[in-house]
């Protein structure tokens, strides 16, 4: 896995949830920058030296995935350590969830050392406990503090973080790794010296070694007698084909929970879908599938068997519940199962026994086979990835009753940072898997105009950026409120007075892959493109491209002439014959 490191000091971070977001876009850009144009490092080489690394990623990057890998790689031994990682000095490995430690502290204030030490005597009794012991005193310990992001109170996850920092000045030699989504860190910062990287997308080459292996390792699972490296082979060489083919496709493949998705509905002769919330409701289909499959092989009473809509309404209600009210991101089996049993008599699904009973079956089924939900400890439960409780989240958000109110609840939650995806995804979820372009054009022009009463909006652009995001999700709202969104992005990019502000917006046209701008997009293109940073230059150009191939839009070879004479001045002559082809394409 690779990443870009930064080596930095703590930056103060202010409190509330737009200003969270905002720094959190300037820790990404700040690490993006600073990572020079050179190679990349790998995971390995940031944990070569003692003390303490955060890892940053987006959704699905890979930032669990890494340190089980990780973990198990240290456990396996030395040998197998220099195998995998070898810059890594051989260190006894401790993983464990943010969240658990947050839950731990719930009841009584313990530090992070006595976390770890409660963790690994359950885990393996006394005797692991002193090997433990004996280990931490040599300095020779790493910890791999996943999902720091997933404590979802502000104060708690401070509380967290300063207890991980604590963690590394208590005894010199340990190590720590602590992984997080940006808007998740940028306020509870560690506050000792650390590296700070991020999780790079997956390039080309690393979208094709992943089908390659992944299709290997699928082949010899459920043919573990008689593999056949050649279907896999061929598996894989199928998988890339679709996915060079489809912008769509290629540009989720990048994101390695993206791509494990799409490599399964591939598996299963299902066409690719272009969009990402597609993705994510043809694998909860599946994982319901096989959840329920599961429920009717065991050898206890499953209760009744729900239909596949019926089951998703439940568990989004589940979701829902915990993304709001869990700040762990767990919950104990009791709880769960309770709950379970609550939504099922509210939605009039079965009576009280036969909801007891179905509760049941499907919290054991998540704790003996792959799921929907995973046992992250004993009795202790969780969704098996926080996207999914995002999807199902979004689900409930958007359809619990009433229905005409369904749009003032997700603009109750869009000033929380921790919502945002939920909101993009309930945005995807009325647009794409309902085809209902007229209320997502309203849902996303309403996002918009509450950024209208917010006096920080000019300088921070929350709402904006929140809009922007959808459209960028290609979720079907009217292209002139897209046009709208992006002539928006570019007066603020030329008004804002400080380059970080600028860049920062600059990303949201660059995710903009599908949209063609009009005629009013165009002219506030043209306005951009006297920006003194060649990047808004270049993003630009290749958006007015896009323009180009439409009828009535940029047929005027003098305007093409003229913007080709504004870049040469101020770009690199490099970049400047780029552009050139691309302008040497429009029609």
């Amino acid at each position: 896995m690779r990443t870009k490191t930064s080596f930095s000091r703590v930056w103060p971070a202010k409190n509330g949830d737009q200003a969270e977001e905002r720094l959190a876009e300037l820790d990404v850009l700040r690490l993006r920058s600073r990572g020079g144009g050179g190679q990349p490092e790998t995971v390995d080489q940031i944990l070569s030296v003692n003390g303490a690394a955060v890892l940053l990623g987006g959704p699905g990057s890979g930032k669990t995935t890494l340190t089980k890998r990780l973990c198990r790689s240290l456990a396996l031994g030395p040998d197998t350590t220099r195998e995998r990682y070898p810059a890594i000095p051989w260190a006894f490995p401790v993983l464990l969830p943010a969240s658990a430690h947050d839950a731990a502290t719930e009841s009584e204030d313990q530090d992070l050392n006595a976390t770890l030490r409660s963790h690994l005597k359950n885990q393996g009794g006394e005797a692991l406990l002193r090997v433990f012991d004996q280990r931490w005193q040599e300095g020779n310990v790493i910890v791999l503090l996943d999902g720091l992001d997933e404590v979802a109170d502000a104060g708690r996850r401070i509380a967290c973080s300063r207890a991980a920092g604590q963690l590394v000045d208590s005894r010199a030699g340990n190590r720590i790794l602590v992984t997080s989504r940006p808007v998740g860190y940028s306020v509870c910062r560690l506050s000792v010296p650390c590296t700070h990287a991020l999780l790079e997308p997956f390039s080309d080459n690393d979208i094709e070694t992943f089908a390659k292996q992944w299709y290997v390792a699928y082949d010899k699972a459920v043919r573990p007698k008689s593999p056949d490296p050649s279907a896999a082979k061929n598996a894989a060489d199928s998988l890339m084909s679709d996915i060079r083919d489809n912008p769509r496709v290629a540009s989720l493949a990048s994101n390695p929970l993206m791509l494990t998705i799409t490599a399964l509905i591939k598996q299963q002769n299902v066409t690719l879908p272009e969009r990402r919330v597609e993705l994510y409701e043809i694998a909860l289909n599946a994982l319901i599938k096989s959840w329920n499959k599961a429920r009717s092989l065991s050898n206890r009473p499953a209760g009744r068997e729900l239909s596949a809509e019926d089951t998703k309404k439940v568990w989004a209600a589940v979701a829902f519940w915990m993304h709001k009210e869990k700040s762990t991101g767990t919950v104990h089996r009791q709880q769960l199962q309770q709950k379970v049993v609550d939504f099922l008599l509210e939605f009039k699904r079965v009576d009280e026994l036969e909801a007891e009973k179905l509760a049941e079956s499907y919290i054991d089924a998540a704790a003996e086979t792959a799921g929907l939900l995973e046992e992250r400890g004993s009795n202790v439960f969780a969704f098996m990835h926080q996207t999914f409780q995002e999807y199902l989240a979004a689900r409930h958000l958007w359809l619990q009753r009433p229905r005409n109110d369904a749009i003032a609840r997700v603009l109750a939650v869009t000033g929380d940072p921790r919502w945002h995806e939920v909101v993009r995804l309930a945005a995807g979820y009325v647009g794409v898997i309902q085809e209902d372009d007229d209320t997502v054009t309203d849902l996303v022009q309403s996002i918009l105009l509450q950024g209208s009463t917010d006096p920080l909006e000019p300088w921070i652009c929350s709402a904006l950026r929140l809009a922007a995001s959808c459209v960028a999700d290609d979720v079907r709202v009217d292209p002139h409120l897209a046009s709208e969104i992006v002539v928006r992005i570019c007066e603020r990019m030329m008004a804002l007075p400080y380059e970080k502000g600028r860049t920062g917006l600059l990303q949201y046209l660059e995710a903009m892959r599908l949209y063609r701008p009009d005629e009013q997009a165009v002219k506030a293109l043209c306005q951009i493109i006297e920006s003194p940073s060649w990047k808004v230059r270049m993003e630009a150009v290749r958006m007015l491209a896009r323009g180009a191939k439409q009828e009535g839009v940029l047929k005027d070879s003098k305007h093409c002439s003229m913007m080709a004479t504004r870049m040469s001045k101020r770009t690199p002559l490099w970049l400047f014959g780029g552009l050139v082809r691309e302008i040497a394409a429009w029609p």
